[in-house]
């Protein structure tokens, strides 16, 4: 039996019986995730990764390298973030000692709600950040939360959209040197750009608070809308050309599979835009979390309807009655989003009226809570696993004076820092691993993601 009490209340975290079984069944209790085993097994794929050998983890290079140039001059960079949900515009002033916004605005990223052809977006990319250019900016970075294949150059070539972008005929493209033709069929300024990912970006963020501290790493983690984490090492046995000492590499985290994810977890991966694709982010990230949570509450319901040809996750007796149920509701529950089971799970006095007409009794809501609970809390321990694996990939530095000895990190995302409960069960979790006192966790900046890919172009490389 769970006893969190510390974060969930009684009724919450010490589950009745047969949620207990539910759970169990469709492999969504955290304790069914062994944690030093599925830390060997990430550790033993980032390797295959950096090998080249046969990965889910595509462990990218970014030849970009963990030393900050402090030779060069300060200069004001223009930076676009192309987010899993958002897209943003920034002008950022940077030097060797720190990097400051001037200014920012952002909007909905096309492509997150309909289709969009490739080269349409990169006309809205470039007319979004036109007020930008001017005679001051010479340089441009650009963070890139999706796959992409970093060239030596630091152009990237695009290897998938995910988190559920639609924008087509965009595999396989360069989307520098696109953007730059684009920019150049509409006459505006075609500056040299260069690309990181979100994970690197939010790494590169804290480099300059790592480098005054003397700590370890960093690590940047991306828990929002998708889920990813960078880090510097020294292992590329087979890695052509030149490139920095540290490198900094993109794992691409998201994409590595769990061996044990439970039936509902499989239906949820089946029925997204990239199937088999990003398995570990559809456990954890922003973008299916909702989902899930709304898949596991019609599962327990024995809402067959929900499951098409797969009428064996909803075998046995349900456990929970969801009133009015017809299509409509349905359909809500394999759209809920994440804000709005966060909302219902910490029991705040607005959350959507949705739950009440659909559980309206106490024990009802009880019972609800008590699964998505648990969907938190084997989301916390696996972001904890993927830490400690992480950590283990980094390069040895030796003690130095004033080292405190600690890894410095950052974890980035509205997922981790807005869902109830989460932040706390992942402190749990690296307690209970004797982990707690292994690391600094540096708070966000705001636009940590602008601030950390301007920071690029200061790189020694």
């Amino acid at each position: 039996m769970n006893k969190l009490i510390e974060i969930f209340p009684a009724e919450v975290a010490e589950r009745l019986p047969q949620v207990e079984d539910f759970l169990k069944k469709h492999n969504l209790l955290a304790e069914q995730y062994d944690f030093d085993g599925e830390k060997k097994r990430l550790i033993a794929a980032m390797r295959c990764g950096l090998e080249h050998k046969d990965s889910d983890m595509a462990m990218l290079p970014t030849y970009l390298g963990s030393e900050i140039r402090r030779d060069l001059p300060a200069e004001t960079v223009l930076v676009l973030d192309i987010g899993g949900t958002n897209l943003r515009a920034g002008l950022v002033r940077v030097s060797g000692d720190e990097t400051v916004l001037l200014k920012s605005k952002s909007c909905g990223l096309p492509g997150k709600n309909s289709n969009i052809d490739y080269l349409d977006f990169l006309r809205e990319l470039a007319n979004f950040f036109k007020p930008y250019l001017s005679d001051e900016i010479s340089r441009m970075a650009i963070c890139f939360s999706f796959a992409a294949d970093i060239e030596e150059d630091k152009t990237a070539k695009i290897l998938a959209w995910s988190k559920e972008v639609k924008i087509s005929d965009a595999a396989g493209r360069n989307l520098v040197r696109d953007l730059q033709a684009v920019c150049r069929e509409q006459g505006l300024p075609v500056l040299p750009m260069r690309v990181a990912n979100d994970s690197t970006a939010a790494l590169l963020s804290i480099l300059q608070t790592t480098a005054k501290n003397n700590y370890s790493g960093p690590i940047g983690i991306i828990h929002g809308t998708g889920f990813n984490c960078a880090l510097p090492t020294a292992a590329w046995p087979k890695l052509a050309g030149s490139y920095p000492l540290n490198m900094l590499v993109n794992t691409e985290m998201g994409n590595y599979t769990i061996g044990n994810r439970g039936d509902i977890d499989r239906y949820l991966d089946e029925i997204s835009t990239l199937p088999n694709d990003h398995v570990l982010e559809k456990l954890l990230s922003g973008e299916y979390l909702g989902k899930l949570s709304g898949m596991t509450i019609l599962a327990a319901a024995g809402v067959k309807s929900a499951f098409h040809g797969h009428d064996d996750i909803v075998s046995g007796k349900p456990i929970l009655n969801i009133c009015n149920c017809n299509s409509d509701v349905i359909e809500e529950f394999t759209r809920l989003s994440n804000a709005s089971v966060s909302m219902f799970l910490q029991n705040v006095s607005d959350y959507p009226e949705f739950w009440n007409r659909c559980f309206p009794t106490e024990e009802s809501r009880s019972v609800v809570r008590q699964l998505l609970a648990a969907i938190y809390e084997r989301a916390a321990k696996l972001v904890t696993i993927v830490l400690a694996a992480v950590t283990a990939m980094l390069p040895q530095k030796s003690t130095a004076e004033g080292d405190l000895g600690k890894t410095a990190v950052l974890i980035e995302g509205s997922t981790y820092h807005k869902s109830f409960a989460l932040a706390d069960l992942f402190k749990y979790y690296l307690a209970k691993a004797g982990l707690a006192d292994k690391y600094v966790f540096l708070s966000p900046r705001d636009n940590a993601n602008l601030l950390g890919t301007a920071l690029s172009w200061h790189l020694a490389e």
